[in-house]
């Protein structure tokens, strides 16, 4: 089936009538088949939507369970988003845009209490932790302009678990580079 055509599933007549609506959208073995169709065929999330009635949530939610490929790995998919997500940010107006939504979100305390708190939870994965900590120390690195190597990263990893700030992590660098090169 291709974008725009009508499909052989007739939507829910109430999937837009509201939050009730959407409660009462029913996937029939045909909507299913309708879902598997679409998505392999690489048609959008918000136009299989848009065909059945509900929303692009619902539809990704339903192929995430159905164990349909997750588009976001797949490479080409991925170098189509990113293209289009450079050619958006490019627009100055985009930018302004998605920059006054951000602030508006922030300003809202319930906002910054969630985004705070669902910061400390994934603070407190391990390996959330050590990604995070090896992107801060190979960022010290290259602040302080060293070559990224392995014992440079460490070394900034182990300054940053002491509790040191960039500036003080790239003096510290700049220091030991300095005193092993004397």
């Amino acid at each position: 089936m291709t974008m725009g055509a009508t499909p052989a599933v007739a939507p829910d007549a109430n999937a837009r009538a509201g939050s009730g609506g959407r409660k009462n959208f029913k996937w029939t073995p045909e909507r299913l088949e309708f879902l598997r169709a679409e998505w392999l065929a690489n048609t959008s999330p918000l136009a299989i939507g848009q065909l059945l009635g509900i929303t692009k949530s619902a539809v990704s939610a339903k192929a995430n369970v159905l164990g349909l490929p997750d588009r976001r790995t797949d490479p080409e998919v991925r170098a189509r988003m990113s293209e289009a997500r450079k050619k958006a940010w490019a627009d100055p107006e985009v930018r302004a845009r998605m920059s006054e939504a951000r602030k508006k979100a922030w300003a809202d305390p319930e906002v910054r209490a969630r985004m705070s708190e669902a910061r400390k939870k994934a603070w407190a994965d391990p390996e959330v932790r050590a990604r995070k900590s090896r992107s801060w120390a190979r960022k010290a690195v290259r602040t302080a302009g060293l070559p990224m190597l392995k014992q440079h990263v460490d070394r900034a990893i182990a300054l940053r678990a002491q509790g040191h700030d960039m500036e003080t992590c790239v003096d510290a660098l700049l220091r030991d580079q300095s005193a092993a090169a004397a």
